[in-house]
C-alpha cells in the first residue's frame, strides 16, 4: 500500500478534491438530491459554521502516496467551546473499507485534543454511516435537528457525540 499521509488542505488541492466528490459512492445525490458539482468544493474551502473565526476551520486531506482519497472538514470550539463538530469526512468510494476512514477520523482526534466532546450529524438520508460512527465511539444524543441543504432539501439529522 501506498504511504499514507494526512494534511492540511491548501488552494492548490481544489481539483483533487473535485475529484473525491465526483467519487463520493451517491453522498452528494442522498444529501443535496444532485451529483457533486464545482461549487461544493468552492463552498467546502470558504463556508464556516455561524459565529467562528477563520482559525478554528479545519481541512485536512487523506493522501495515499500523492493520490487524495479523502477530505475532512471540522471546526474546533463550535458549537459551544470544549466541543469540536466534524462536518465532513469523506473518502472516494473505491477508498473505503480498507480501515482507512477510521485512521483519517483519529487523527483529528490526536491533533486537535482541546476539545472534551467531538460531535457530528448524520443526514436522515445518509442513514447507513451510522453504525460506522457507533463503532467509532460516537453515541446519539437524543438530538435532532432540522437541516436545509445547500440546494433546499429539508432534512432530519442525528446528533452524534463521544468524548475526546
Amino acid at each position: 500500500m501506498a504511504r499514507l499521509e494526512i494534511r492540511a488542505l491548501t488552494d492548490s488541492d481544489r481539483n483533487a478534491v473535485g475529484v473525491v466528490f465526483g467519487a463520493d459512492g451517491g453522498y452528494a445525490q442522498r444529501v443535496h438530491g444532485r451529483p457533486p458539482k464545482p461549487d461544493d468544493v468552492t463552498s467546502l474551502f470558504t463556508a464556516r459554521p455561524p459565529a467562528t473565526q477563520p482559525e478554528q476551520k479545519h481541512l485536512l486531506g487523506l493522501f495515499l502516496g500523492r493520490e487524495l482519497v479523502g477530505v475532512a472538514d471540522l471546526a474546533t470550539d463550535w458549537p459551544e467551546p470544549g466541543v469540536n463538530f466534524l462536518g465532513l469526512l469523506q473518502l472516494r468510494a473505491d477508498a473505503q473499507g480498507q480501515g482507512l476512514a477510521r485512521r483519517f477520523h483519529d487523527h483529528p482526534l490526536s491533533a486537535f485534543p482541546a476539545g472534551q466532546e467531538w460531535r457530528l450529524n448524520v443526514v436522515d438520508t445518509n442513514a447507513e454511516v451510522q453504525p460506522f460512527w457507533e463503532h467509532l465511539g460516537y453515541r446519539d444524543t437524543g438530538q435532532r435537528k432540522s437541516w436545509t441543504s445547500p440546494t433546499g432539501l429539508e432534512h432530519e439529522v442525528v446528533v452524534l457525540a463521544r468524548e475526546s
